[in-house]
């Protein structure tokens, strides 16, 4: 077993997850998530703004922080302990920003190499992090973040002799189509009108359309992760407080997910901020991404997706322990 730490700087949270790790168990020791939007102006820009990078410096001063209490104290009923490794990776934002160098200075005064990953490897490592939870054949992968989308289709086999998954990908592709870019490039208007919507979701449809050209297989689940995907779960719920054991393994049908837009999309801003289940910072950039996924599904011939609570941070974990 092995105490391992993961954190995943996106364009709109920065997220950390603490964990022992034996073959595919992955037991949460702390999990924390901070609305950072570091991604904010970056589409315009190619820049890392300022405030943004001292909000993720922030948070970053909090999860440090935390893993040293747990060093000494332990957590959840566990024993304290070292944590052998911390695995931090950069996503769209800083892929995308001519200035990340500052972001990996920031992360080195906390004593944490950070990794700027390409969407390939961002990919991957959602797709081991989310079937480990749902193994099956033909699972199509979606991770919408804030800056971009990654897609994986594929399958997972759970191997009872090395205790790992097998996964074989059948094909993969990061898309610059995320929550934040989708926000800052079409929907202007508050609430944003009938013609940004539709510039908006001909954009991701043109975008995306072609990894679904000449599938090598039908994809038979659509497996969504990232906050965008459990909050309308969420919002669909009406959860308050947050209950990630009942968003964890929720479908969404296409209906439903037209019915939330619905909603959103007549409201301003500031009420949005007050609907049940909604993080009031999510606020600005939860349209663009519904209208994601919805054109993901159209495109997959697919009547509902499955929302997994395990993702990236599950992956970079998993992947770490393994070559221990």
């Amino acid at each position: 077993m092995h105490r391992l730490a993961a954190i995943d700087i996106g364009t709109v949270t920065t997220r950390l997850l603490v964990a022992d790790v034996e073959g595919l168990q992955v037991v949460p020791l702390c999990q924390r998530t901070v609305i950072t939007h570091l991604g904010e102006g970056v589409a315009a820009t190619r820049e890392l703004s300022g405030p943004a990078l001292l909000r993720v410096e922030s948070a970053i001063g909090g999860f440090h922080d935390e893993m040293v209490r747990i060093e000494r104290e332990g957590a959840d009923g566990a024993a304290a302990g070292p944590i052998e490794r911390v695995v931090a990776v950069a996503t769209s934002a800083a892929r995308d920003a001519r200035n990340s160098h500052l972001l990996e200075e920031m992360l080195e005064s906390f004593g944490i190499e950070l990794l700027v990953i390409e969407g390939e490897r961002e990919a991957q490592l959602s797709f081991l992090g989310a079937t480990s939870a749902f193994p099956g054949a033909g699972i199509l992968l979606a991770d919408v973040g804030g800056g971009s989308t990654e897609l994986v289709l594929g399958d997972a086999r759970i191997d009872g002799g090395h205790g790992g998954v097998d996964l074989r990908v059948h094909r993969r592709h990061s898309f610059d189509v995320g929550c934040r870019r989708v926000t800052d490039l079409f929907l202007q208007g508050d609430p944003p009108s009938d013609g940004e919507m539709r510039r908006a979701r001909e954009a991701v449809r043109r975008e995306t359309a072609s990894f679904f050209e000449g599938l090598p297989c039908a994809p038979r689940l659509l497996l969504c992760v990232g906050g965008t995907a459990t909050t309308l779960v969420a919002m669909h719920l009406e959860l308050e407080p947050y209950d990630p054991t009942r968003v964890d393994g929720a479908e969404l049908t296409y209906r439903d997910l037209e019915r939330l837009l619905g909603r959103l999309s007549a409201l301003e801003r500031v009420e949005r901020e007050k609907m049940v289940g909604l993080q009031p910072e999510r606020a600005g950039v939860i349209i663009a991404g519904t209208l994601v996924f919805l054109e993901l599904l159209e495109l997959a011939c697919l009547p509902s997706l499955t929302v997994s609570e395990s993702d990236i941070l599950e992956g970079i974990l998993l992947d770490a322990a393994a070559s221990m």
